[in-house]
């Protein structure tokens, strides 16, 4: 069963990745600049292709990969800050949060940026200052929503050390803020492309809850919300409980307040952000998880019943998990390209929006090379935002062939038509 999540087929997103990883290291670079995301994760798959291939299980193994290592690297901060039993408790509902078990079979960057993320909180909180800096600039060059993460570490690690090493920090933050200098003006660059118009919308309040529930449950979780609610209610009573519990140890309960403010500074900063530069998603938050799975599993481990309602979690968790794991949710472009690919006869390949030429591309490139040749995209289907600049210049058409040509259509139907 786990095969079919692995190899259904890529959506757009994914058939981005893949396309644009296909390119040199400089081409690579210039194209993520004119789109909306740091390069590294693309360089990165670049090489992963070169060595194990382009199928769809060998681009989505390294977000499987890393989601595996994010939830290890989340066992070890919990094990230094607290105990084991609650690092292995981490653990799991890492591993099986289904927000995050969603995105790791996903050939994006979400896991591998949550890696970073969970590693640059670590040795941060740790003060091993080199590795710090390594990592928030690994995370920078991955996901542009790590500077929101490095706001909320910030913040966190003040809360809880205090400004007695404020030397090590201001010199730690100015070589972040000096490795990542060469992005700095493409960020700015993206930002003012993203305000004058994007596709995801302004949040309203609401926004805030339905992000929540993503994280318990994963993105296809909206049914559940008033379970959620009622969950989530359950768990701030449980905490202050368990703070209340845990009054004579201030140095616990610091360490909680850290996570939190990490996460919350890092949640409601891009929530603010938003309202005049729209760019609020749960996904590009993922790294969040890492804190609340922690708080989570903290507040759960003090608890005198904590075992059944242990087991609940973990039960609740798996059932999401198999949801993902047995009813793959990619649209089947595959099929679809497959059937052009089986009658093409030298045909050109017109597709009528941005938001499916990537997966076609993708698809007649492994099945009938000579015919992603002569894919083009309709002018009036590119939309910058949704991958713009990685359409070719000779890949549009202004209009519609005079011979006869295959018609994608938006919604992914495909059409033999002869003019």
């Amino acid at each position: 069963m786990m095969i079919n999540i692995l190899t259904q087929s890529l959506w757009r997103d994914e058939a981005f990745s893949a396309l644009l990883s296909l390119k040199g290291l400089g081409q690579i670079i210039s194209v993520a600049a004119s789109d909306y995301s740091p390069p590294l994760y693309y360089v990165f798959l670049h090489f992963w292709i070169k060595l194990f291939g382009f199928g769809e299980v060998a681009l989505r193994i390294p977000s499987l990969l890393f989601s595996v290592l994010t939830a290890g690297s989340a066992y070890f901060l919990t094990k230094k800050l607290f105990s084991k039993k609650v690092a292995l408790l981490t653990f799991f509902f890492v591993l099986l949060n289904p927000f995050l078990f969603h995105y790791a079979f996903e050939a994006r960057m979400y896991t591998l940026f949550s890696f970073f993320a969970v590693l640059s909180f670590y040795f941060l909180i740790f003060e091993n200052w080199p590795l710090f800096v390594l990592f928030s600039l690994l995370g920078l060059y991955s996901h542009n929503f790590m500077i929101f993460s490095l706001l909320g570490e910030l913040i966190a690690y003040l809360f809880l050390k205090g400004f007695g090493k404020k030397k090590h920090l201001l010199v730690s933050f100015g070589g972040i803020l000096l490795g990542f200098s060469p992005w700095v003006g493409t960020l700015f660059s993206q930002a003012r492309e993203v305000a004058r118009g994007f596709w995801i919308e302004r949040p309203g309040i609401r926004a805030v809850s339905e992000a929540l529930v993503q994280f318990l449950f994963g993105p296809s979780g909206g049914n559940s919300r008033y379970l959620i609610f009622m969950v989530l209610i359950s768990g701030l009573v449980i905490f202050l409980w368990r703070l209340s519990a845990s009054r004579r140890d201030k140095a616990e309960r610091k360490k909680i307040a850290s996570l939190i403010i990490w996460a919350s500074l890092s949640f409601f900063s891009s929530f603010l952000l938003s309202y005049f530069i729209p760019v609020f998603l749960p996904r590009y938050l993922i790294f969040i998880i890492i804190p609340l799975s922690l708080v989570l599993a903290f507040i759960l481990m003090g608890l005198p019943f904590r075992i059944p309602i242990i087991f609940c979690f973990l039960v609740l968790f798996l059932v999401r998990d198999f949801g993902i794991w047995g009813d793959p949710s990619k649209f089947p472009i595959r099929e679809k390209v497959f059937t052009i690919s089986k009658s093409w006869e030298g045909e050109p390949v017109v597709c009528e929006s941005i938001l499916n030429f990537f997966e076609v591309k993708y698809y007649l490139m492994r099945s009938k090379p000579a015919a992603a040749e002569r894919i083009y995209l309709l002018s009036s289907g590119r939309v910058e935002y949704a991958g713009g600049s990685l359409v070719e210049r000779g890949e549009i058409c202004e209009n519609l062939p005079e011979e006869r040509y295959f018609w994608v259509s938006r919604s992914g139907d495909t059409y033999l038509l002869k003019n």
